[in-house]
């Protein structure tokens, strides 16, 4: 995002959680699918499953929240206790995100992720030209000591956010830098929609299109952790493995070979059966019989004798 929206949004932010704090609850839950603009622009903070309910300065140690976003004292194996500033290490995550594009500590591998959110350096690139503050403001956030981490009257005199004024945005007078098109403007959207014959139409792009080939390399990273689905690749492995289980079970296995099973019927029945067993069966039987046992060892051994 643009640092001025992201300013906006963050600001916003800050205004939920402290509104939640002083209430006595502990979000635990902070990222982008968690927040919604309402039609006006402004921010709607959902999903309050996971959230608890701290009295005065009380603690909680259970580990709950989106691993990217979890503070490093959730992860403390001796000492896991935490408190509110867990929810502002998750703001500050989220800050990241709006300014760079993806989270510091992203790995693949959710145990490598937790590895660098308790350890690892974060980098702070220079190529998104932001401005000094922002980067000073996150330098004191994503503190990996909640003692010394920024509390919210600290986050509000931060000189990156000297030009919000905090009474006017809990007013919600300040304008969103976006406000989401409204009901009616879709309900109106064919008229821009002329007649045409969609067979027609070729896939040559418009004048003015960029081609997917031309996107910088830059702007890809962007997108390295977005999926429209989950996936397992270790699920291929999963089920190559069983199946050569499978085969060994049957191939270590005394039970009689498949063709002595079927030696009972004449040829014109088994062609009656092939032609109605069900392929995948069919499939399967193939590759039985493929497996050597000790009983067709055998069978072969006599027919050689003959």
């Amino acid at each position: 995002l643009a640092v001025e929206r992201a300013r906006f949004y963050a600001a916003e932010l800050a205004l939920a959680f402290a509104y939640l704090h002083t209430h006595g609850i502990i979000y635990r839950d902070l990222k982008p699918d968690n927040i919604m603009l309402d039609q006006e622009g402004h921010i709607r903070l959902v999903d309050f499953g996971i959230s608890k309910q701290l009295f005065q300065e009380e603690s909680t140690g259970t580990l709950a929240g989106s691993p990217a976003y979890i503070a490093p004292e959730q992860l403390n194996v001796q000492n896991p206790l935490y408190g509110y500033a867990a929810d502002w290490w998750s703001w500050g995550v989220m800050l990241y995100e709006m300014l760079y594009g993806s989270t510091p500590f992203h790995d693949n591998n959710v145990s490598v992720m937790y590895r660098n959110i308790t350890d690892a350096d974060i980098k702070y690139a220079n190529h998104f030209d932001l401005d000094e503050e922002a980067v000073d403001l996150l330098q004191h956030v994503l503190v990996r000591d909640p003692a010394t981490r920024l509390t919210f009257a600290q986050i509000q005199a931060h000189p990156f956010f000297a030009s919000v004024d905090w009474v006017l945005l809990l007013q919600k007078q300040v304008p969103p830098p976006y406000v989401p098109m409204t009901r009616d403007v879709f309900d109106h959207v064919a008229q821009h929609f002329r007649k045409m014959n969609v067979n027609s139409l070729d896939d040559t792009p418009s004048i003015g299109v960029m081609s997917s080939t031309s996107t910088k390399e830059s702007d890809q990273q962007h997108f390295d952790e977005f999926s429209f689905c989950y996936e397992r690749p270790d699920v291929r492995d999963e089920a190559y493995d069983l199946m050569i289980q499978v085969k060994e079970t049957f191939a270590n296995d005394a039970r009689p070979a498949i063709s002595t099973v079927l030696e009972h019927q004449t040829s014109e029945e088994i062609l009656d059966d092939d032609n109605d067993m069900d392929p995948e069966v069919d499939l399967v039987i193939s590759e039985l019989s493929d497996i050597p046992t000790s009983e067709q060892d055998e069978a072969s051994g006599d027919h050689d004798d003959e």
